[in-house]
């Protein structure tokens, strides 16, 4: 049993996402056709490399997002970190995260760090960039986008819950990053009553 994500949960901002061993940190579990005498039949070294790809273009995509992150294009971030949310959780299994394998542990550990850092950092930049003068290229992300954002990776947790892969630190961090989602749209929510009720004096 891993210990839950609360004990080890650090503040978004402090961490940098760290270089993973990409390859090793992968283990493709589906039963593959029978081998050829030479041992691994094409379809397999195609699966494999194919895999292999996607994985390393997931972990590209991440680094893009916290650079999106850090100049301020939110929305740009928010949209390509829910692509990769969804492609990752729908392929947990492939890439062998579904079981523990004490030599691959700590890359995967790290593989799961970084993505929870990845939606943590993004929504606290929301939070920091709220009462800002936003820069050119700098944009916020809306009440309704970040409802659907929370809403999509509820229903992606859904599908790996049984693998017991949330709420627990190798895993999807689910109850801090929408704690922190929820903190956001409160902002959000509080900026508009006070829109309202001065226009309501104006008027």
């Amino acid at each position: 049993m891993y210990s839950p994500v609360a004990e080890h949960f650090h503040e978004p901002g402090e961490q940098v996402l760290q270089q993973t061993a990409s390859t090793s940190a992968l283990m493709v579990v589906a039963a593959p056709p029978p081998q050829s005498p030479g041992g691994v039949t094409m379809l397999e070294q195609l699966l494999d490399a194919a895999l292999i790809k996607a994985f390393n273009d997931y972990e590209a995509g991440l680094k893009d997002v916290f650079s999106l992150i850090t100049c301020g294009a939110l929305r740009k971030a928010a949209d390509v970190l829910l692509s990769l949310s969804d492609w990752l959780l729908s392929h947990v299994k492939e890439l062998g995260l579904t079981s523990d394998v004490e030599s691959m542990h700590q890359e995967r550990l790290e593989l799961w760090n970084n993505f929870n850092h990845c939606w943590l950092a993004l929504f606290q930049a929301q939070k920091d960039l709220f009462d800002s003068n936003l820069r050119p290229g700098q944009e916020l992300i809306s009440r309704d986008r970040l409802k659907d954002m929370g809403n999509e990776l509820v229903h992606l947790n859904d599908t790996i819950e049984q693998h017991g892969l949330v709420d627990y630190q190798y895993g999807v961090w689910e109850e801090q990053i929408i704690d922190v989602l929820e903190e956001c749209c409160d902002i959000l929510d509080e900026a508009l009553g006070e829109a309202e009720a001065v226009g309501s004096r104006l008027r």
